[in-house]
């Protein structure tokens, strides 16, 4: 396969974008199926100085550099945010680069003369570093405390998330699913899966398929398996599942379906702003499913209290 490559002009931005997960999804890389164990209390890509947690699309960037560097901080900086914390990039590191939204202000004047406003969403790129590519840094206490959870604390936020989402989950079977007409999750017990872990990522999965019906956060769930619109679905689903068990600690190399995968790679090659949207959308998709168990503010707080 020819390398891809990317350009560096503003403009491509998202075509830069998707070229990057497909390269990696087309040599056998699924960004979001972490195989490593983040070192820092915050499991999500993050501003190290900030403690802000990066969102949507540029936590699949960041993972995916990490991947391929072998990064295992989940703290990132820019070149002046490293000299603000009094230290340096190490020469020769190259950055990762991820995404902002600038948001711009439209006036139009209409046939009658009057003036309507409105803001649209630009996309800017700008340069990050991991943690582990600097030196000197005198980080914020929360990036150096090590915190440890055992495996049953992490297994009981998933069956937090589970049981306060509200969904109509029935038990029992072997095929998990998420049934749009009945609007019911489908799952088998906890002791058919290899793990625990197995298990919670198959549910985040489906919760993230239930969080889509109209009557929550109205997504197209009328797709058929081997449609565009079926993938573009799936592929919320694993991002979803992904960024849940990223958040609980809990190993993403439980995500991958590669069944799916030639579904995602037609539909990230025919829309440069698919990646865009899916992960948005999984972004909103765990953010609605997290604060159904009550746990956004006591995550904020502990970032903020670390």
């Amino acid at each position: 396969m020819a390398k891809r490559t990317l350009s560096a002009t503003t403009a491509d931005i998202y075509q830069e974008v998707t070229d990057r997960i497909i390269e990696a999804l087309e040599a056998g890389t699924q960004p979001w199926a972490r195989s490593w164990q983040a070192t820092s209390t915050n499991a999500l890509p993050h501003n190290a100085l900030t403690g802000r947690p990066y969102n949507g699309v540029n936590v699949l960037l960041c993972w995916a550099e990490s991947m391929a560097k072998g990064y295992n901080a989940s703290g990132w900086l820019t070149f002046k945010q490293a000299k603000q914390l009094g230290g340096s990039v190490r020469k020769g590191e190259k950055g990762c680069r991820i995404v902002f939204w600038k948001f711009l202000k439209r006036t139009e004047t209409g046939a009658d003369g009057n003036e309507t406003s409105s803001t649209f969403p630009m996309a800017r790129a700008y340069t990050v570093f991991n943690v582990d590519q600097c030196d000197g840094l005198k980080l914020p206490a929360r990036e150096t405390l090590e915190v440890t959870m055992a495996d049953h604390e992490r297994h009981e936020l998933g069956q937090k998330l589970v049981d306060m989402s509200g969904a109509d989950i029935v038990f029992g079977g072997s095929q998990p699913c998420y049934m749009p007409g009945a609007d019911r999750v489908h799952m088998p017990e906890l002791g058919l899966f290899n793990t625990a872990e197995d298990f919670y990522a198959t549910a985040f999965h489906e919760l993230t398929h239930w969080t889509g019906n109209k009557a929550r956060l109205n997504r197209d769930m009328s797709g058929r398996f081997g449609s565009e619109s079926y993938a573009a679905e799936e592929l919320v689903a694993e991002l979803g599942a992904a960024f849940l068990t990223a958040e609980l600690g809990m190993d993403g190399t439980h995500l991958q379906h590669e069944s799916y995968l030639a579904g995602w790679l037609r539909v990230l090659k025919q829309d440069k702003r698919a990646i865009f949207t899916a992960a948005s959308m999984a972004t909103k998709a765990a953010t609605f499913l997290k604060e159904k168990a009550g746990m956004v503010e006591a995550v904020e707080e502990e970032r903020e209290a670390a």
